[in-house]
């Protein structure tokens, strides 16, 4: 399934918003989901409502308010 971090699919069909696992939650915590651990789980959850690819998406990698 193709992931990518804009849109080129302006006329697409949103079939739902899914949100994975943070890369990493702050800036003081180990690493323990990779980017491409991170975009499979987007993936898995895309392809329950039968997606054929992810956009917009992104990887948080440091974030003090989790």
């Amino acid at each position: 399934m193709p992931v990518h971090s804009d849109n080129p699919y302006p006329n697409a069909k949103v079939l739902k918003t899914v949100s994975g696992l943070s890369c990493n939650r702050n800036g003081y915590q180990r690493q323990d989901v990779s980017h491409s651990e991170a975009l499979e789980g987007i993936k898995i959850q895309a392809a329950m409502v039968n997606a054929d690819a992810v956009v917009n998406n992104f990887c948080q990698k440091n974030s003090d308010t989790d």
